[in-house]
């Protein structure tokens, strides 16, 4: 045990000495958001990242300020060795204070394939990730993340193989574009898409989702109906106006599963960085 900690502590040293020449960025995002229905609610979220040439750091806050106030902390830490990509998060709420939970992993690309340059392109890849959450007990994990691309389309399978106490659990989901569609003098973008997910280990159906966007002069309408099996289905309908630096959306849904059938909100944001 002595050894691994001195091994992280050496690691750790080492990455510190790298990020100390390089240059550092600054960046982040402060927006407020609230919930109309069913019931009034309201939240804030500040999130600063500091980044350099191979490591990020980054702090995001949130603060729910009602109908309760209450709010939750996460610093994550990413650092990008080449070979693998090393990243932590630690969060804990506030008011009152408490440990929420932490998670440490590294990722490993293990394939990356181009089978067919012309188009349709097929790509190959796969990430091995090995990691650990810490969340009232430790949980080691290791996870294979592989998709297959064909195009504008592609597949993806997630396996994640957790140890404490041993379980397996792996899912696919896929992704079809139905086009692109251009109006006017490219003022006006429609694009329609899918997703389909399902559940292999334990096997079960996941559920489909179908998109269509259309983007003119800084607006964009996204309506999405996803279908989660027997009677229970999702409608939400989303305005984005991009008003760089400030982001303002305007949503609404309507579930057949929830308590409350119908869902407003509405949040602004203002970016700014990297400086």
């Amino acid at each position: 045990m002595r050894r691994r900690w001195m091994g992280w502590a050496l690691l750790s040293a080492v990455c510190l000495l790298a990020t100390a020449a390089q240059a550092v960025e600054i960046g982040g995002t402060i927006g407020a958001g609230v919930d109309l229905l069913p019931a009034f609610g309201a939240d804030a979220d500040l999130e600063i990242t500091l980044s350099g040439d191979t490591w990020s750091l980054s702090s995001d806050t949130n603060v729910d300020l009602t109908p309760a106030f209450g709010g939750t902390e996460t610093l994550s830490l990413a650092y990008d060795l080449e070979i693998a990509q090393l990243a932590a998060d630690v969060a804990f709420a506030f008011a009152p204070l408490a440990f929420a939970g932490a998670e440490a992993s590294v990722e490993v690309r293990l394939l990356d394939l181009t089978v067919h340059e012309e188009e349709p392109a097929i790509d190959l890849m796969t990430d091995l990730t090995i990691g650990t959450t810490l969340d009232g007990a430790v949980d080691p994990y290791a996870r294979i993340y592989s998709k297959l691309s064909l195009g504008s389309h592609w597949l993806s399978n997630t396996t994640k193989l957790s140890f404490i106490p041993f379980d397996v659990a792996s899912s696919l989901l896929a992704y079809l574009s139905f086009g692109e569609f251009v109006a006017g003098d490219g003022g006006v973008t429609v694009t329609a898409y899918g997703y389909i997910s399902l559940d292999i280990v334990p096997l079960d159906f996941g559920y489909v989702q179908a998109n269509a966007e259309v983007t003119v002069d800084g607006i964009t309408i996204l309506n999405s109906v996803t279908y989660y099996g027997d009677t229970s289905f999702l409608a939400m309908s989303t305005v984005t106006l991009d008003l760089a630096p400030v982001t303002v959306e305007i949503w609404g849904s309507y579930s057949t599963s929830a308590a409350d059938a119908f869902a407003v909100g509405a949040s602004a944001s203002f970016s700014w960085g990297p400086l």
